[in-house]
């Protein structure tokens, strides 16, 4: 895989050993040609394998002249902070990608100037850069030097170099990036077709079985007698946080269930997927219940909870018929439906019967002498 190397730098100016002493070391430490060159914009611009652009390889902003003897003077005389940044790429990649000459670097550079400032926390006119281009045999690079104008100024974090390093590889891989892009979208798409016809299979299983959880419809009793003391709107965002604790444990045990730990592996590798687009780590997972793309299972639990506090206290009319399925089976098809929606399935509805309209039902069906189920 094709890489952008980047190593940062910091020049200290000190008394004990100054800015021009750490540039004669590193043009004239063994295996440096030309040794004796003074102060690092020297080693820069002027090395055998700099490519030059004049009289030497040094370049900067647009419209700015670079007078080689002028900017080291200038570098040993400034009394702030200096970083030096070096960009390297293999030999292979320099050349697919057209940066193999000093021209495409300044080019480049010169487009990313904003986002060095700002990866330097530098003021965009108090920045000053110089950077040379050394075409090595193995890794072409490039030896960037930068400060800023106004003493004091510049800082430069772990998040800086990122946002640095960010901005100039998107450049120089652009090319590459469509064609990843590409490829990530073709994967996504075939992933989501199987997984639309592999969910659709899951709810289906769901609505035409039950829930093997006996704890599921335990907890939710206790919610319903709880509930039964709450006052106000019964929805999971205006639960206390015990009451939101008993909600959230009723959904870890339904995500036991085999058909619906298996729909929100097929949900994590859908967005998966999807962020392997720009960013190849992989998401972090969350148990079901705190997951905030699933908080209509939050909401469906406290609805089933509701639902059956309703049901017991119509349990006490004579004409009651109990309904066909359990609460907790219902609640598990509206969570498998729940999962359908999140992939923009079509499925057949299996919501929880609004209580009155299920009252209303129940009473016409009694009046013709037919039983009532749900």
């Amino acid at each position: 895989m094709a890489q952008l190397i980047t190593k940062f730098g910091y020049l200290k100016d000190n008394k004990t050993r100054s800015r021009g002493g750490y540039a004669k070391y590193i043009a004239t430490r063994e295996g440096v040609e030309a040794p004796g060159v003074e102060g690092y914009m020297e080693y820069m611009g002027t090395r055998p394998r700099a490519e030059r652009l004049g009289s030497h390889g040094l370049f900067t902003t647009v419209g700015e002249p670079v007078v080689l003897s002028r900017v080291a003077q200038e570098l040993d005389a400034h009394q702030g902070p200096v970083w030096t940044l070096i960009l390297s790429l293999r030999r292979e990649d320099a050349q697919r990608l057209g940066f193999d000459s000093a021209v495409r670097w300044r080019d480049l550079l010169r487009s990313q100037t904003g986002k060095l400032a700002q990866g330097l926390k530098i003021a965009p006119n108090h920045l000053k850069w110089y950077a040379a281009f050394h075409n090595e045999g193995h890794h072409p690079h490039v030896h960037l030097i930068a400060y800023s104008t106004k003493p004091g100024k510049g800082f430069l974090t772990k998040q800086g170099m990122k946002k640095i390093r960010s901005a100039l590889a998107q450049e120089i891989f652009a090319q590459d990036l469509v064609s990843a892009y590409e490829r990530q979208t073709t994967h996504r798409d075939e992933l989501r077709r199987v997984s639309r016809e592999k969910i659709a299979a899951l709810v289906e299983q769901i609505n035409q079985s039950g829930c093997e959880n006996p704890q599921v419809e335990l907890l939710l009793r206790e919610l319903a007698r709880r509930l039964d003391q709450v006052k106000g709107k019964k929805v999971y965002g205006y639960l206390r946080p015990e009451l939101k604790a008993l909600v959230n444990q009723i959904v870890d045990e339904l995500a036991k269930d085999v058909r619906i730990s298996q729909l929100y592996d097929l949900w994590y590798q859908d967005k998966q997927a999807a962020r392997n687009v720009y960013d190849e780590r992989p998401i972090e997972r969350v148990p079901l219940s705190q997951n905030p793309d699933f908080k209509p299972v939050r909401n469906a639990v406290v609805r089933a909870a509701t639902e059956l506090e309703k049901e017991q206290l119509q349990a006490q009319h004579p004409a009651y018929t109990p309904p066909v399925l359990p609460m907790a089976t219902r609640l598990l098809r509206q969570v498998g439906q729940i999962f359908g929606h999140q992939f923009q399935i079509d499925l057949p509805v299996a919501r929880l019967t609004d209580s009155k309209l299920r009252q209303k039902i129940a009473e016409k069906k009694l009046a013709l002498g037919q039983k009532f189920s749900m």
